[in-house]
């Protein structure tokens, strides 16, 4: 055998192991980045929608993993959506999601260890609201932001209407904070609420004065603590359906005041409207108190909050993410011992 054909043979065998090598690493590849697999599939009441629970590759080590859910209607697939997972490396499954079919769209509640609940919202004809979630021990919910990719209808363009006139208002009874950053040569404006303004000017008439970078981050810590603030809130209303509202059949729509203050549509037809608006804190911080309410309809369908008449308050416990009713129907009324001793009312 001559050199040349032996040559011939190890440069053969040489690419035959490149070959399999790189097949080996496109498989690995396909497996870990794009390999569908659906692990779940919820189907709506009637059995004319089906919801689809897809993983897309799989996570390495302690990474994010990547899922994917498909909307759809007998064989046509009406929407599909990407979503990232952070839960210490676990894989998407079964366990990750809760599924709510309500008249309109269905809702998606997908949980991670390591991030806060994300909420999906996918409309019948394929349109969808999402609410990101913001990673645990890193930056807030409020800080990873909203996406509204393809809202439709009076109550998405309202609402974001309102979110850009009005800002983060309080609901009644609490102080209403106005934060800005407008940078101008170098340094920062801040405009503050009543109670953080009172409290510099009253300490720089002490003497002591503050330098933009101090003021900046006061600001930051306060816009912070509102953020975080108007979270708790909602996750107030979404607990109180969940537990006291959702298995009843009542639907829950986000919906605005003419100030822009948050409230919950529960139940509504040609006679009254019900709804659910949040009050205040507990007198011991611990819990949000909210307001469950009851307006006539006028003849014309128009309603008022003022001819509203109570039918329960409820208390949210904070640490433990739970659910109390009063039992209170007016504001002089005592409530329950359990919601005494948890607000400290």
């Amino acid at each position: 055998m001559t050199v040349k054909k032996i040559l011939k043979i190890i440069l053969c065998i040489f690419g035959a192991l490149v070959i399999l090598l790189l097949a080996a690493v496109g498989f690995f590849v396909y497996l870990l980045d794009y390999q569908v697999r659906t692990v779940d599939q919820a189907e709506s009441p009637d059995g004319t929608y089906e919801l689809l629970l897809q993983s897309v590759g799989s996570p390495l080590f302690f990474s994010s993993a990547d899922g994917r859910l498909v909307l759809k209607q007998g064989k046509e697939k009406i929407a599909e959506r990407d979503f990232t997972l952070y839960d210490d490396g676990g894989s998407v499954r079964a366990d990750i999601w809760q599924v709510t079919w309500l008249q309109e769209f269905v809702r998606i509640r997908i949980s991670g260890s390591e991030q806060n609940d994300e909420w999906i919202e996918i409309t019948y004809d394929g349109k969808f609201f999402s609410q990101y979630p913001a990673r645990k021990g890193t930056e807030t919910e409020a800080e990873a932001g909203t996406e509204q990719e393809a809202e439709t209808g009076a109550e998405a363009a309202a609402k974001q209407e309102k979110e850009q006139a009005y800002g983060e208002e309080e609901s009644e009874g609490t102080a209403e904070q106005t934060y800005g950053e407008e940078e101008s040569e170098g340094t920062a404006e801040q405009t503050y609420g009543e109670g953080e303004a009172a409290q510099l000017s009253e300490q720089q008439e002490e003497g002591e004065t503050y330098s933009a970078e101090e003021l900046e981050e006061a600001a930051e810590e306060q816009h912070m603590n509102q953020q975080l603030k108007q979270l708790k809130i909602k996750k107030g209303y979404w607990t109180i359906y969940d537990t006291c509202f959702q298995e009843e059949g009542y639907s829950f729509t986000e919906d605005y005041d003419a100030k822009g203050n948050s409230r919950a549509i529960l139940k509504e037809d040609e006679t009254s409207v019900e709804y659910l608006v949040y009050d205040r804190e507990s007198p011991n911080g611990l819990c949000g108190l909210y307001v469950y309410y009851r307006a006539p309809r006028a003849a014309d369908g128009s309603w008022s909050p003022m001819d509203a008449e109570i039918l329960d308050i409820y208390a949210y416990v904070y640490a433990g993410d739970s659910v109390i009713s009063s039992g209170k129907t007016g504001w002089s009324d005592a409530g329950s011992e359990e919601y005494r001793d948890a607000t400290g009312e």
